[in-house]
């Protein structure tokens, strides 16, 4: 569930703020830290 809401965060900002990418290479470096 933790998952799901870093990912939402993060789609949500991407919209806002870069026009829809997300930073792919950020969101696995997240994931690969917190494991």
């Amino acid at each position: 569930r933790a998952g799901y809401e870093i990912i939402n965060n993060l789609c949500e900002q991407a919209v806002k703020r870069n026009n829809g990418e997300i930073q792919w290479e950020f969101v696995h470096g997240l994931f690969d830290q917190a494991i």
